[in-house]
């Protein structure tokens, strides 16, 4: 449901979030998000609680095992600033669920199979389900355009491997899901291009048919300093209302108190030959300086991309402090 996600991406939407990830025990997480907070309405929230309940009980395997349950939901009636929609029609950005917003929720389980001191490897399985939108704008945009809208589900199965070479010092990690979802549900449905036009992701969402596909990752990294990670989500039939999505992260390694890592994000690709190409893509850079073991303040640096009328690339630049506080439980 929630992948590739940033709430910062253009100057006149700044925002102010905050995300966790809580271990209340060895049993039982919380981890989660909310991506704006101001009083002018309910913004993006997801949480999902995850349980080891088989940990200390010692059997082989099975007390690796996770269960875990997300919900997501949407109530955002903020419009300061509209963009268009996939039509070209001008729209607040969050026109379609701005009455009673809109929500998803899900369930997923992992199993640890094989970890030794060379590879580790692990199973899992999702199911997430999106209940149809409920609103007045939404409902007259489906019957004008004789579209066919109810709640939508999907499902993912895979496995991922993580191996580690000569004492640890470089480690690669695999990870390969194949995906199942129905009409109207669109897999990592709150990304960056969720948050760019929530009215567009929508109206993406209203197109989809059933389909199937794939997700990937690829992880290196080198003394867990050096990191360099890249995703693709490939539907089967790739079409702008079931896109694939290009993410590439780096992470360099620390010097001193300073810390820099840097992503690449392309969403909405109808042509895979097009996922380095400079127009719609996102990139970012994120500095940092600890001040001690448990805080950190920086800076993030947002470049967005599109063409003018000329052809020509135009650049827009966005410089965002931020700072995080880390305490392990």
């Amino acid at each position: 449901l929630l992948s590739n996600y940033s709430k910062a991406y253009s100057e006149d939407k700044r925002k102010w979030g905050v995300e966790w990830d809580i271990r209340l025990n060895d049993f039982f997480g919380v981890e989660g998000l909310y991506s704006h907070i101001t009083n002018e309405s309910f913004t993006t929230l997801a949480l999902r609680g995850y349980s080891n309940p088989l940990r200390s009980s010692g059997i082989p395997i099975l007390s690796t095992l996770e269960l875990g349950a997300t919900y997501i939901t949407d109530r955002d009636k903020t419009t300061k600033s509209t963009t268009p929609d996939l039509e070209g029609d001008v729209n607040p950005y969050n026109f379609f669920h701005d009455q009673e917003g809109l929500s998803a929720f899900g369930l997923d389980v992992g199993i640890t199979f094989l970890n030794t001191s060379f590879v580790r490897s692990t199973f899992s399985l999702q199911w997430a389900h999106m209940p149809k939108i409920k609103d007045d704008d939404l409902d007259a945009y489906v019957e004008e355009n004789d579209l066919s809208y109810k709640a939508g589900s999907g499902f993912s199965a895979g496995v991922d491997f993580t191996f580690n070479f000569v004492a640890n010092v470089f480690s690669l990690g695999a990870k390969l899901n194949y995906l199942d979802f129905t009409q109207n549900f669109s897999p990592q449905f709150f990304d960056l291009a969720f948050e760019q036009n929530k009215t567009a992701k929508i109206i993406q969402m209203l197109n989809t048919n059933d389909q199937a596909g794939w997700y990937g990752s690829l992880t290196g990294q080198i003394l867990h300093k050096i990191i360099l990670r890249g995703s693709l989500l490939l539907p089967n039939d790739i079409s702008i209302n079931n896109p694939s999505v290009v993410n590439i992260e780096a992470q360099a390694p620390q010097i001193g108190n300073i810390v820099i890592s840097g992503r690449y994000y392309k969403g909405n690709l109808t042509d895979l030959g097009d996922a380095f190409k400079l127009e719609g893509a996102v990139a970012s850079l994120r500095t940092g300086y600890l001040i001690n073991a448990y805080v950190v303040v920086g800076m993030d640096y947002y470049r967005t991309f599109a063409k003018n009328e000329n052809g020509d690339y135009t650049f827009v630049d966005q410089y965002t402090p931020y700072v995080s506080f880390r305490y392990p439980l």
